[in-house]
Formats: structure tokens, sequence, C-alpha cells
């Protein structure tokens, strides 16, 4: 059951505008679905509802507990998942990290992202797959427009063990 409260919807406003959004927020309230995802909220992974903490002694962002992941792309997840999302303020670059596990399946999806790098994990073997089957070439994009360049990669199998003893430890 998801909560379209005063953040998720003052979140969906700033991103779709007032009229747009409220358009939105009705089809949400009434169907539990936008029908047609809107064009700016077709993105890789959609947060639309998470609160984050400063934890000065990181300096990082950190929500950990449950993510709400909205859409992926054009295609609505609508899910409350368990993970983490950090975001740590580096000396010369910020790392993005987001650990997400389901509960159907107990599928877990790891993402790191910095330099322009982002390393994926999955216990879902297709995903893996997609990943794997791709040449080099293909996963880069090229800068363009104010965007960096940007690439993607597999990480290490033991990146998520890892990632989890330091984020158990560190953002308790």
């Amino acid at each position: 059951i998801f909560e379209y409260d005063e953040y998720f919807s003052d979140n969906l406003y700033r991103i779709l505008g007032l009229k747009k959004g409220e358009q939105a927020l009705i089809d949400l309230e009434m169907n539990d679905s936008y029908g047609k995802i809107p064009k700016s909220l077709r993105k890789s992974i959609v947060f639309p509802k998470n609160k984050f903490i400063w934890d000065n002694n990181n300096q990082a962002y950190i929500s950990k507990g449950d993510i709400w992941v909205s859409n992926i792309n054009d295609i609505e997840v609508n899910a409350l998942v368990k993970g983490y999302i950090v975001i740590e303020k580096g000396r010369n670059s910020d790392m993005l990290t987001v650990y997400l596990r389901t509960d159907y399946n107990y599928d877990e999806y790891y993402f790191q992202y910095k330099n322009g790098v982002m390393r994926a994990w999955s216990t879902n073997n297709e995903f893996m797959l997609e990943i794997e089957k791709k040449s080099d070439k293909k996963r880069r994009l090229e800068a363009k427009k104010g965007l960096k360049a940007y690439r993607y990669m597999r990480a290490e199998d033991d990146a998520v063990e890892k990632f989890l003893k330091i984020a158990d430890k560190k953002y308790k």
C-alpha cells in the first residue's frame, strides 16, 4: 500500500509541474498507476519518496530500510524493497551506492556510481546476462549536452558482501 502523501505529491509537482502533477496524482490515487508514465519520470530508476538522513561522521546522505521504487524507465514497479541508498561526499568525487533486496525471490541488486562508471551486480541471472552480453563499446555513452561521459560494467562478485559489511557498521 503506497501513501501518496504531501511529501510524495510535493516531489511529483516539483518534477511535473502543478497541473501535470495533479493529474498524475489523481491517476495514482484512483488506479494505483500512472496509466502512461510521464516523460519526465522515465528515468533509469525512480525513487519517489525516500527520506535521507545526513551522517556528518561519514559525510553521507543515507536512506535505509524501506526503499520505494516507482518505475524503471517506462515500466511501473511501485514496490517497497529493503536496502540502502548512500550518497557519499568524497574529496575528489562523490559516490552513489544503491543496494536493493526484493521480497519476491529475494533478489539483490547493487549499483555503485563514481567518476562516470556504474558498477552493477545482482543475484538475478537474466539481469547479469544483459550486462555481460553487451560489448564494452555498447556499454558507453559519450558526453553531450552538458552530460558527462558514462559507462557501466559488472561489479565484482563480492562487492555486495563488502558493501553490506561496511554499511551495517557505518550506518546503523
